[in-house]
């Protein structure tokens, strides 16, 4: 009697397993049936950790990203399907491997910060210039200005300095052969075009410097109040030409002139000082600007 409880309790143990067996290579083919029966879409997907402000270009060009097929139900709302859709954008945070790309997380470089906006090699400069020196607060983001300087001979004289001590040799030199000027001599104010050409990435627009002088003279009862700052224009130039303007700015007067829209000539000046400002100067002849196309709105 034992042994044959034995034989059955062993047999029903096998049968036991078969059956488990077969349920679970069921539910298994079922699942894989109904995972291809499935509808898919193809996404981005980081194959790297991703971090935040890298532009698109750099994620396509480094192959941070893959495209991968899932089922519907797993994509991510706003979640992008070609590597076309990174071009012109920058990553706003980090994004970690495996994880999709959504339109979310992209933002036009311009958007993002200014860093953006400069050209490789290139610097942004800002500088404090009232309205008088900056045609009357119409330059516009996108224009571009010469930086004309004033330097007075007499702040230089307290220091024990002349012009021609504090400027290039090569500079020196160049005033003198153009104009006649010796700045290791002179004891006159100088007036000199220092930069041309400069692109305009930002200026303080009129609205705002009128709210804060409206600010400062409702609170003129308070011995604390402080008058507005003056506008503050942002420059691209070089390296070289950065250390021009902080100078001139910390130890002249600063002023700009607008360029013409499709002008990109580069203009030679001899600097203006009490020795030359009389004497004439060859000038070049004025073009006059292209008119604008009229556009009909006539369909």
């Amino acid at each position: 009697m034992g042994k044959r409880r034995a034989i059955a309790l062993i047999g029903a143990v096998v049968l036991a397993l078969a059956a488990a067996g077969l349920a679970f290579w069921y539910v298994s083919n079922v699942r894989t049936e109904a995972v291809e029966q499935e509808d898919t879409v193809m996404v981005l997907v980081a194959a790297e950790d991703i971090p935040a402000r890298t532009s698109g270009e750099a994620v396509v060009s480094n192959n941070l990203v893959a495209q991968e097929e899932v089922p519907r139900r797993l994509v991510v709302p706003g979640a992008l399907a070609s590597e076309t859709d990174l071009q012109d954008r920058v990553l706003l945070a980090s994004v970690s491997k495996g994880q999709q790309l959504v339109s979310s997380q992209l933002a036009a470089p311009e958007t993002e910060s200014l860093a953006f906006r400069i050209k490789n090699g290139m610097r942004a400069v800002s500088v404090t210039i009232d309205r008088a020196r900056a045609v009357a607060g119409l330059i516009q983001p996108g224009d571009r200005v010469d930086v004309v300087a004033t330097f007075d001979y007499e702040i230089f004289n307290q220091g024990s300095a002349t012009l021609g001590q504090v400027i290039p040799k090569e500079e020196v030199a160049r005033v003198k052969s153009e104009s006649g000027i010796d700045l290791n001599a002179s004891k006159s104010s100088v007036t000199r075009t220092i930069l041309q050409q400069a692109e305009v990435l930002h200026i303080d627009p009129p609205d705002q410097l009128a709210a804060d002088t409206r600010r400062a003279t409702e609170a003129e009862g308070d011995t604390e109040a402080q008058a507005p700052d003056l506008p503050v224009a942002v420059l691209m130039v070089s390296p070289l030409d950065a250390e021009k303007l902080i100078f001139a700015e910390e130890m002249g007067v600063v002023a700009f002139s607008l360029v013409p829209a499709e002008d990109t000539q580069r203009v030679s000046t001899p600097g203006r000082m009490l020795g030359n400002e009389f004497s004439p100067t060859p000038q070049p002849e004025p073009t006059e600007a292209k008119p604008v196309a009229a556009v009909s709105t006539k369909q």
